[in-house]
């Protein structure tokens, strides 16, 4: 069973339900669960001040950002299908080697803005170091990435992610999400006898393997998303 990295208390009991909550976060929650002095908890607080992001993606971001953090750290990271951005924020302010981060995605979203302006509160030192990007995977303007990440670019993006990372020959983590048929080109075999979610994550997994990477799985705890499979490939 994977355990909290980020929040370790919630390994001690039976972790609150407000974790996989999809309810905004706010100053009451943020007290309640993550009181204390820590970096974590007063970034946990400042977000729950802006209200500008779920409890759950805020508690996914710090447990996916703990598992591939020092695996895909570089001068420049960059994170795709990036919605809030959260993990990518995360890299810049926790990673010493990080000196920027881009966001990139076809749309940003307001809770993004919200959630730097909330982080840079607290963290005054990423002021700079995090920017946006509008555009599509297939066609990144920021030639000087050196990792990529992507959380939970839904389907068909979490493959263009990797293609993206693939062609640059730069370390990259995803966290897949939406399985659907019509993306998964593994065996019918695998699909049978691992089902659908295994037998797409596989078949990822022998394609980055063939392109010279090493890969890991890792998971965050399920009682935030059912979607917890992590996947680090490195060169």
């Amino acid at each position: 069973m994977p355990r909290f990295r980020a929040f370790r208390k919630f390994n001690d009991a039976a972790p609150p339900a407000v974790l996989a909550s999809p309810s905004t976060l706010n100053r009451y929650i943020a007290d309640k669960h993550f009181a204390g002095d820590t970096l974590h908890s007063l970034i946990v607080r400042a977000l729950g001040d802006a209200r500008c992001i779920s409890v759950k993606e805020v508690v996914e971001s710090f447990e996916v950002f703990q598992r591939l953090r020092k695996p895909i750290r570089s001068k420049y990271v960059m994170d795709l299908c990036c919605g809030h951005g959260l993990v990518g924020m995360l890299m810049v302010i926790f990673e010493p080697d990080v000196e920027s981060v881009t966001l990139c995605d076809r749309r940003i979203p307001e809770s993004s803005h919200r959630c730097l302006a909330a982080i840079e509160s607290v963290a005054p030192w990423v002021k700079g170091r995090v920017r946006h990007e509008v555009g599509s995977i297939k066609k990144l303007a920021d030639t000087e990435a050196r990792s990529m990440l992507a959380t939970h670019a839904c389907g068909a993006l979490t493959d263009h992610a990797l293609t993206a990372a693939i062609g640059r020959q730069c370390p990259v983590a995803v966290t897949p999400c939406c399985y659907a048929n019509g993306i998964c080109q593994a065996p019918p075999v695998l699909r049978r006898e691992l089902g659908l979610k295994a037998a797409i994550d596989t078949h990822r997994t022998y394609r980055l393997n063939e392109h010279g990477y090493h890969v890991k799985w890792m998971h965050i705890p399920e009682h935030v998303t059912p979607m917890n499979r992590v996947i680090i490939a490195t060169r």
